[in-house]
C-alpha cells in the first residue's frame, strides 16, 4: 500500500464548513475537506492553495496548520497522511470546477453545519473535533 500526502483546508462561512462531495465507482458518496495531493517539490501551503483553487475556484489564504491525521482510503488502497490547515477566503465564488468527463470522483461542493457533517460519511473523521473548535472561535 502506498503512502499519499494530502493537504486540505477548513474553510468556514458563518456556521458552515465547505466540503467536497466525492463519488467512487461503487456509487458510494463521501465528503472531504477541499484539498489534495502534494506534488513533488511543492510546499504544503502551496499545495492546499492550489488544490482549493482547482476544486472550488476560491482564492484562499492559509493561517496555520490545525491538525494532521492518518487514515486508510479503502477505495484507493492508500495510506493517507492529511495535513489540515485553517483557510480564509480572499475572493471568488465557489464553483465546482472538475469536468465530469474527466472521470474524477469529485461531484460537487456543499456548505454544511457541523451537525450535518457529523451525519455524513466524512473523511478524515479526526478532523471533526478540529472543525468544531474552529467554529466556536
Amino acid at each position: 500500500m502506498s503512502k499519499k500526502i494530502r493537504a486540505s483546508a477548513i474553510i468556514t462561512r458563518r456556521d458552515k464548513i465547505l466540503v467536497v462531495k466525492s463519488r467512487y465507482s461503487s456509487g458510494k458518496e463521501i465528503f472531504l475537506l477541499p484539498g489534495g495531493k502534494v506534488e513533488d517539490y511543492e510546499s504544503m501551503e502551496n499545495a492546499v492553495i492550489r488544490e482549493v483553487k482547482e476544486e472550488t475556484n476560491l482564492d484562499i489564504a492559509i493561517s496555520n496548520v490545525v491538525a494532521y491525521t492518518e487514515y486508510i482510503d479503502k477505495h484507493k488502497e492508500k495510506d493517507v497522511l492529511e495535513i489540515i490547515h485553517s483557510g480564509k477566503i480572499l475572493h471568488g465564488k465557489e464553483t465546482h470546477l472538475n469536468d465530469p468527463s474527466d472521470k474524477k470522483h469529485v461531484v460537487g461542493l456543499e456548505w454544511m453545519t457541523y451537525e450535518e457533517l457529523c451525519k455524513k460519511e466524512f473523511y478524515p473523521k479526526d478532523a471533526l473535533k478540529h472543525i468544531k473548535i474552529i467554529l466556536t472561535i
